[in-house]
């Protein structure tokens, strides 16, 4: 009896009408599963009134600026069931396809990198770079960041994962250490361990100029202050100019930095104040050494940077203009058709051609010694068989880092001294080897380092020190050959020449 009365307990316990909830749970699950169907439709149809189908609904965030003009066009950049990055799932298990250029099968990731290049096309990173270990584009440059994303600053470890141990990423036999400037076999950091910059080992210019002379007082070296440079010494033309670097009671000059050097944020075609603009012979050296010499008494000026050929004839024209110079030629001379037959001719007469040409000679010698003052001589052989003193390129880098950039703007809160102590006056001596015209005066790593690293002395965050603050991947082993772009590629090499000449405001090859 006890266990009947507990069933009929238990039973009581049991709602009678439990069938009818069941059937409210069934009406839910319809109602939820219609307003899917509902909110699936809708979607779709607001994507289908949208630009691009309503493509955007499917992005993380904006694409950069630079690429918002396509952002409603997914094929643009995408390949369907293509992956686009590397680490994307299931990237190694995709059948390699031939490809590239090296015949080096690539992963089927690659036929995305052809949409980004045929705008963005470029020369390969290095000749000794293994086909199959270049990342794809989107494996570096991370779209759908927001609008205002630099698509250039990639992380270092895009550097690092070849860089902290280049040896074993290069196809080659030979080392980092072998090429000529050697490469650094092991990079992790600019802070940690980047090697001295290879582009400052040597000055490849020809010029002989001392810093320290031309910033001491008068420009004149130490003992020889009688021939200090006054603005008066100067043609009128060039004292406005020169005149704030007078401002002393002796008249005397003592030049500064922007003298000379200023950045090429005026210069037509030129980076927005990034470098310093070429040095110029007519702009910034002629006023305190002008090209003049003595003829008849008075004195022509020569033009800067004339072939010897070119010079002799100027020279020569010089001497046919001045009437005094050429009577005195000619009570030396006879011409030849004076000479009568069996008359002995005058010792001290000779063809006034020949004269002329002693004279042109004479100029020709004092001029050199003016030129060695700054050029470097080499003696040549003319097309007459004679030698002549021939001036070797001056090879002045316009831009010193071959393999990385520096903005002299985003530097503009340093004294130039902090970097270029060297430049200064102080302690010049003639003598003194450290001030003479084949030491580099571009500070190092050492100088860098000490605001480009993670936290600097005081304890505060320090500047940027990435890799892509200063380096650029895609520049190839010549930098200043990177013309890159679908446009680039297919202009001649004089059509070429002629943008980098635009561009850079540069004529040379």
């Amino acid at each position: 009896m006890a266990r009947i009365g507990e069933a009929k307990r238990r039973a009581l316990q049991i709602p009678l009408d439990h069938f009818r909830g069941a059937r409210g749970v069934a009406a839910a699950k319809w109602m939820l599963a219609a307003a899917a169907g509902v909110a699936a439709a809708g979607w779709l149809a607001v994507g289908y009134f949208q630009p691009g189908g309503g493509n955007l609904r499917y992005a993380p965030a904006p694409v950069a600026a630079v690429h918002q003009m396509w952002e409603a066009e997914c094929n643009a950049c995408h390949i369907p069931f293509a992956p686009i990055r590397d680490d994307a799932a299931f990237v190694s298990w995709r059948r390699p396809q031939a490809g590239d250029a090296s015949g080096e099968s690539l992963p089927r990731r690659r036929a995305s990198d052809r949409l980004c290049q045929a705008c963005h096309l470029g020369p390969e990173h290095h000749p000794t770079q293994k086909p199959h270990e270049v990342a794809s584009c989107a494996s570096c440059h991370h779209e759908h960041q927001g609008r205002d994303a630099d698509l250039n600053r990639v992380a270092d470890h895009a550097c690092t994962v070849c860089h902290a141990d280049l040896d074993a990423h290069t196809r080659t036999v030979e080392s980092a250490a072998s090429f000529d400037p050697p490469l650094a076999a092991h990079v992790t950091s600019f802070a940690a361990d980047h090697p001295p910059f290879r582009s400052l080992a040597r000055d490849p210019g020809a010029i002989k100029f001392t810093h320290g002379r031309h910033t001491s007082l008068g420009l004149a070296p130490p003992g020889k202050e009688e021939a200090s440079l006054t603005l008066k010494d100067l043609a009128p033309e060039d004292r406005d100019r020169y005149a704030e670097f007078a401002a002393n009671s002796t008249g005397m000059i003592q030049l500064r930095c922007h003298a000379c050097h200023r950045d090429d944020s005026q210069e037509p075609g030129r980076t927005a104040g990034a470098y310093m603009r070429p040095i110029s012979f007519d702009r910034d050296c002629r006023a305190c050494h002008p090209i003049a010499l003595p003829v008849g008494g008075l004195p022509v000026r020569v033009p800067h940077g004339l072939s010897p050929r070119e010079m002799r004839g100027i020279l020569t024209a010089a001497l046919l203009e001045n009437q005094e110079e050429i009577g005195k030629i000619r009570r030396r001379a006879v011409p030849l058709s004076d000479l009568k037959p069996g008359a002995a001719p005058l010792s001290d007469r000779i063809e006034l051609g020949t004269v002329i040409a002693s004279q042109v000679s004479a100029l020709e010698r004092e001029l050199s010694g003016e030129c060695n003052k700054c050029h470097t001589l080499i003696e040549q052989e003319n097309a007459d068989g004679g030698l002549m003193p021939h001036v070797a390129p001056a090879a002045i880098p316009q831009v010193w880092f071959a393999h990385a950039r520096f903005d002299h703007a985003a530097h503009r809160g340093v004294s130039c001294k902090d970097c270029h102590p060297e430049a200064y006056a102080e302690g010049y001596l003639e003598e003194d080897p450290a001030a003479s015209h084949e030491q580099v005066m571009i500070p190092d790593r050492t100088l860098c380092v000490k605001c480009h690293r993670p936290v600097v002395a005081d304890g505060s965050p320090g500047a940027r020190h990435d890799c892509a603050q200063c380096h650029r991947y895609h520049a190839g082993v010549r930098p200043g050959d990177a013309f890159h772009g679908r446009v680039a590629s297919s202009m001649s090499d004089a059509e070429q020449q002629l943008m980098r000449q635009w561009l850079l405001d540069d004529s040379s090859p």
